[in-house]
């Protein structure tokens, strides 16, 4: 603690010297995103704390800058989809307090990805000192109404999800295994994301999401390539378009549904289940995955439904 204490100082004494060397909006880092910030004036009170709403900004620059450094810009999200994230449910707390001229880092990791929101934990040290821990869930909602993530926003945070944590030394008055952590595979030890590819045939990826009682289940483990782990063939009623009722559900168990053809109404009973559904050109359902993870994946092949299809609700899902 002394030596903790005395690298804040360290830091206040130096408040008029080179700031330090970092990007403006922060840096990616392994699993999620860094960014050093100093505590001026009119972040603090009279006593020259850092007021506790100071550390709302401080968190919201640092998940505004994470998306930034992954491509997406909130403004022009907005301007051209009248989309936006939002924080759904915000949790903080406060350890130790910050001062004027500290010197402080702020990380973002993401840890739980659905299909319409993202949960975050976000931490504020100064020195080896932590400051504050909070878990922030935000949602993606477009028009008005909750969505699906962005497929290569989606990817890049279930690949930053995917990273194991590092070891965090208990702090004060925060109860350690309290933050929420990615699964890892009992059978690997590995942390992976669970995906259904649609495949009436067991060998490509076929179409028509809603009414498709076949899927292969893959599971994407960090660093190596997507395995099938599991086959799902379903009975009638529990196609999605047949599927009534909130109970569950066997594609409630993946994060992701690839088809080659899926519906507005599949793609929003998905997204109420938590779960992303797109659609893509591509046919070999491991190479799907892939191209999912990497933000590479086809979009789905230009194509038109006969009556036959209108009239069994296939365009709706």
């Amino acid at each position: 603690m002394i030596a903790a204490g005395a690298a804040c100082a360290t830091a206040r004494a130096q408040a008029a010297g080179t700031p330090p060397a970092e990007p403006t909006d922060g840096s990616l880092c392994k699993g999620g995103h860094r960014m050093i910030l100093r505590v001026h004036y009119e972040d603090t009170d009279f006593s020259g704390i850092a007021q506790h709403t100071s550390y709302l900004r401080f968190l919201e620059r640092a998940r505004s800058n994470y998306l930034r450094l992954h491509g997406i810009s909130q403004g022009a999200m907005f301007s051209g989809q009248d989309a936006m994230l939002v924080v759904r449910s915000l949790t903080l707390q406060f350890l130790l307090p910050a001062r004027m001229d500290d010197l402080l880092q702020v990380t973002t990791r993401p840890h739980l990805v659905r299909g319409a929101s993202v949960a975050l934990h976000q931490q504020i040290r100064c020195g080896d000192r932590v400051l504050l821990e909070a878990e922030v869930r935000v949602a993606y909602v477009a028009e008005g109404r909750p969505g699906p993530l962005p497929p290569p926003l989606r990817a890049a945070l279930l690949r930053d999800a995917a990273v194991p944590p590092p070891v965090a030394r208990p702090s004060p008055g925060f109860a350690t295994g309290q933050t929420r952590q990615p699964s890892p595979n009992p059978a690997t030890g590995h942390f992976a994301m669970r995906f259904a590819v649609a495949s009436q045939n067991f060998r490509t990826v076929t179409g028509h999401a809603g009414k498709t009682r076949r899927f292969l289940v893959f599971e994407a483990t960090t660093g190596l390539p997507p395995q099938e782990v599991e086959r799902f063939d379903l009975p009638k009623d529990q196609s999605i378009h047949a599927f009534r009722g909130d109970g569950p559900h066997p594609l409630d168990s993946v994060g992701v549904v690839i088809a080659a053809s899926a519906g507005d109404g599949f793609i929003r009973r998905m997204a109420a289940r938590g779960v992303v559904a797109v659609a893509t050109a591509e046919t070999d359902p491991a190479l799907a995955v892939s191209g999912y993870l990497a933000g590479t994946l086809s979009p789905e092949a230009p194509h038109e439904h006969d009556d036959a299809e209108e009239a069994c609700g296939c365009a709706q899902g």
